[in-house]
């Protein structure tokens, strides 16, 4: 498993976030891990690796778009904290 790796859950089932569902996500870090939905809408850090399987290669589009994500989210936690 790499960074731009496209992965879904195995044995059928499917990425979940509240009422959401996800077929894919990209792979954003692998340690720790960090998946990214394709839309860039959900995140998971917390999802174990024994549960998903590579299926592909993200675009370099879709990878900058959810590496945007994280960045963003990152900054905005920094802004919390030390301002």
């Amino acid at each position: 498993m790499e960074v731009g790796d496209y992965v879904e859950a195995i044995n059928g089932n499917m990425l979940r976030s509240g009422a959401c569902w996800y077929s894919e996500a990209i792979v954003m870090s692998v340690e720790p891990l960090i998946l990214v939905s394709k839309s860039s809408d959900m995140r998971w850090s917390c999802y174990p690796s024994e549960d998903i399987n590579v299926v592909g290669r993200a675009p370099r589009v879709e990878v900058i778009a959810c590496a945007r994500r994280l960045h963003d989210e990152e900054r905005e936690k920094f802004d919390k904290e030390f301002n």
